[in-house]
């Protein structure tokens, strides 16, 4: 990170980082194959936080206002994180973030929701997975290149409204045999 202060991504190189960090070439391999995993690694510590509050909520009774303060937990983690965001800002992180919401929510239904209701469509809930990773991604998006203006408050009832359980039941309700 203290690199990317100082020159873009693409120009910063694994002997750059060895030597920033005044480690040994096979100490940073021993850990990393590549310096895109050593970024992969920086975005993780972020988003598994979130993913934590999101493994522990009661997805069989959903709560809105436990799902609302997740949300908000989300944007605030990110405003926690504002300073190393603006470093990985000037890489284009959606590939990853999406990547890895993608996995999250796959993950998630695999361990959640697949065997409890077996009688879920397969296409829908693909549809949904979808949905809920580029909307989160999206209005993450947004939200950091907009300056972070709205507090986590605001950005965490706007995702709530958009992606929350009752948009989610009412899809699977009307669409659940319609989408093959």
């Amino acid at each position: 990170l203290d690199l990317l202060k100082e020159k873009p991504y693409a120009k910063v190189t694994v002997s750059n980082i060895v030597e920033h960090a005044d480690l040994a070439r096979s100490t940073f391999y021993a850990h990393f194959d590549t310096k895109e995993d050593l970024l992969e690694s920086i975005l993780d510590k972020i988003l598994n936080q979130f993913f934590e509050y999101l493994y522990e909520r009661d997805v069989l009774n959903p709560s809105h206002q436990e799902d609302l303060e997740i949300n908000i937990k989300f944007f605030g983690i990110w405003r926690e994180n504002a300073e190393t965001i603006k470093l990985l800002n000037a890489i284009d992180i959606d590939c990853l973030l999406i990547k890895k919401f993608r996995k999250y929510w796959e993950d998630h239904d695999a361990k959640h929701f697949s065997p409890k209701f077996p009688h879920r469509n397969p296409a829908l809930t693909r549809y949904e997975n979808e949905y809920l990773t580029y909307s989160f991604v999206g209005i993450l998006r947004h939200w950091l290149s907009e300056g972070m203006k709205q507090s986590p408050e605001v950005m965490g009832g706007l995702l709530y409204q958009l992606t929350g359980p009752p948009i989610l039941e009412a899809i699977q309700e009307k669409y659940q045999d319609l989408i093959i």
